[in-house]
């Protein structure tokens, strides 16, 4: 092998980041097995919102205005809430590259562009396939290829008319066109899509919007009544084939909303999955959901957080107040008035009978008119949220006394204030390997302070090693820590086949590959892929760890399995190009470095691959153009200055 090879570092090395960035009730004690609803049987099955919309037209036509029925669709001219304009272009300062949204025909797209010295270096336009966001704050844009959907990088705010960054996209955080949606993410935004068993992110059929039976449970069983002309009258008696979530109790209420209006660190339960909650279900039976808390942070809070906030306030506290007592699902939030949700205040507090002996509210009477008596605007007012820009949103927490919340960021508040812990808020007891696997997944995909990590620490001293749970949490914890040998310690003289969670085989797999033990490491990988055979980072590790154990043509197989499916993964072009150059084929080298730079204009590896190509043509001029190319990427680069030096002695 020719000198200059030493040099083709092609692997991604560092370890994988798995991220891959919620009145009228019955009190009664209900449980899904208890349930007196027919419809949560898991043999009765869903049937799809237009069988709803053909008995129940108005309610739907209703519904379909409302943020929930808003929530996804296909990216249209009438879906998008955004403004077009020839110039509009997002700039990000920190990766110098600009951004333009704008329409062909009927299709919306998304250019990526770089321009040095008033010359485009570089354009990529990516096809957008789907509109997530109800347009009352803002619209997002994924894009889906062979079924695997990603988020684009910008945004329009639709209450600044604006468009920016995504959220979580600004400041230096820019994953391009990388982002994954996820099964957790899509089955809040959407109804129930068809997910890719084996995947992160592939769909076999997306849903535009969350439909009925989110809310009422499957259908099949009320239509089947229906149609065979068995009709109850509502008004008496309950009809137990569909779930009325007025009917149920107030926990049962509060899972239902909170399955979605409760954003935080979500843990699954054993054997569950993201789509298996029903309405009338405790939302603790299929997973928990953890929400950090902050010394001098109970006035910040997220988007998604109008269950945690509502639950601590009195009025919910000392009532039966649930989500349903104030909002109306089937209307939206924008169609009302002031008045229908203030009368939702005075109708409570004037049956009180402290309030029918003195004036409702003690705000001084100047104050009063100046609000024009509006409660809501007072006690519940608008506010900024510390994870999405450029939005003002209604804070559920009623007080009397309102102090606003603050325009930290997510990170800015874990860093000024002290934190607490992970307080579940689905379970008040919550079993202690799930909460133990909260605070690791809050370090993973939130919070990266050593404290969350002392906190996982502290809880995995309680468990036994006889836990079913302890080899998962042990090895996730350790190899957070970074502990490679430790990890290899905990588990042992584990069989990889005798294991059944991905994530733990591909941990203890990239322990042996920290440590250099290639063929053991191999033996890891090969069974992480065999449980999640479509998930894209898994199968790169795989084919990455055959070439450095010299096994060239099985890697060159599962690099194009995996550029199969998805043809932008710019890692596999550019490992599957190293191949190509150790058989000196440098033409079909070349071409899928191309590609590769075409998706990421500043991605290391391909220009150090690149550099080395045209190093070992002779072609000193172009060598030199892509190692300076390098180091403007990173100025730091030591890969860069050696390859420079090389260039010299050409």
């Amino acid at each position: 092998m020719h000198r200059t090879y030493r040099w083709l570092l092609f692997l991604l090395l560092g370890a994988l980041v798995v991220s891959v960035s919620y009145c009228d009730t019955n009190t009664t004690t209900q449980t899904s097995e208890t349930s007196p609803f027919l419809n949560l049987q898991d043999s009765v099955k869903y049937v799809g919102m237009d069988q709803c919309k053909s008995c129940h037209t108005d309610i739907y036509n209703s519904y379909m205005q409302t943020g929930m029925g808003q929530s996804f669709g296909l990216a249209t001219r009438e879906k998008s809430a955004a403004t077009f304009e020839p110039h509009t272009a997002v700039y990000d300062t920190a990766n110098n590259l600009y951004y333009h949204p704008y329409w062909q025909n009927d299709s919306m797209f998304v250019r990526e562009y770089r321009v040095v010295d008033g010359d485009t270096v570089h354009s990529r336009i990516q096809h957008v396939s789907y509109v997530i966001g109800s347009g009352h704050h803002t619209n997002s844009h994924l894009y889906n290829v062979n079924g695997f959907v990603f988020q684009a990088p910008i945004t329009f705010y639709t209450q600044e008319k604006y468009w920016d960054m995504a959220p979580g996209f600004e400041g230096g955080f820019n994953s391009r066109f990388s982002r994954v949606i996820g099964h957790e993410c899509m089955t809040c935004h959407n109804g129930l899509p068809e997910f890719v068993e084996g995947s992160v992110n592939q769909y076999k059929q997306v849903p535009v919007g969350i439909d009925c039976e989110r809310c009422h449970g499957p259908g099949e069983l009320h239509v089947k009544e229906k149609l065979a002309g068995i009709i109850v009258d509502t008004t008496k008696e309950a009809d137990y084939t569909i779930v009325n979530p007025r009917r149920l109790n107030k926990d049962l209420q509060m899972s239902l909303c909170q399955r979605c209006h409760l954003q935080g660190v979500a843990v699954l339960q054993d054997d569950k999955n993201w789509d298996d909650f029903k309405p009338a279900m405790h939302l603790k039976e299929v997973m928990n959901v953890y929400l950090p808390r902050y010394q001098g942070g109970e006035n910040d809070f997220i988007m998604a957080s109008q269950a945690d906030r509502l639950r601590m306030s009195q009025c919910y506290l000392q009532t039966e107040m649930t989500c349903i007592t104030c909002h109306n699902p089937h209307v939206s939030v924008r169609a009302g008035k002031k008045e229908d949700f203030n009368v939702k205040c005075t109708n409570c507090h004037q049956s009180n009978a402290n309030a029918q002996s003195q004036k409702l509210c003690s705000a001084p009477e100047a104050e009063l008119t100046a609000a024009n008596n509006n409660c809501v605007g007072c006690h519940m007012p608008r506010s900024g949220s510390i994870d999405i820009p450029h939005v003002t949103i209604t804070d559920h927490n009623i007080r009397k006394e309102y102090k606003p919340a603050s325009t930290l960021s997510v990170d800015e508040v874990a860093n000024v204030r002290q934190f607490i812990g992970l307080e579940c808020l689905t379970d008040p007891t919550p079993a202690l390997p799930n909460k133990m696997a909260a605070y690791l997944d809050f370090y993973e995909k939130y919070s990266s302070k050593g404290y969350v990590l002392d906190s996982a620490y502290k809880l995995l001293q309680q468990l036994k090693t006889t836990d079913k749970d302890y080899l998962k949490l042990a090895v996730h914890y350790h190899y957070l820590k970074g502990n490679f040998a430790e990890v290899i310690k905990v588990s042992g003289q584990l069989k990889p086949e005798s294991i059944k969670d991905k994530w733990t085989v591909y941990r203890i797999g990239e322990a042996h590959f920290q440590q250099r033990n290639l063929s053991v490491a191999q033996s890891y990988f090969n069974r992480a892929v065999q449980l999640e055979p479509f998930n894209l980072e898994l199968l790169n590790k795989k084919a990455s760890t055959l070439v450095l154990t010299g096994k060239n043509a099985e890697a060159k197989l599962v690099y194009e399995q995996l550029l199969a499916l998805y043809p932008n993964a710019k890692e596999a072009y550019t490992n599957l190009a190293y191949l190509y150059m150790l058989e000196f084929n440098w033409n079909q080298a070349d071409a899928l470095l191309g590609n590769a730079l075409a998706l990421d204009p500043d991605y290391e590896q391909a220009l150090v691959n690149r550099t080395i190509l045209y190093i070992e043509l002779k072609e000193k001029d172009k060598a030199r153009d892509w190692a300076n190319r390098l180091m403007n990427v990173n100025p730091a680069s030591e890969k860069g200055r050696q390859l420079l030096q090389m260039i010299r002695s050409i």
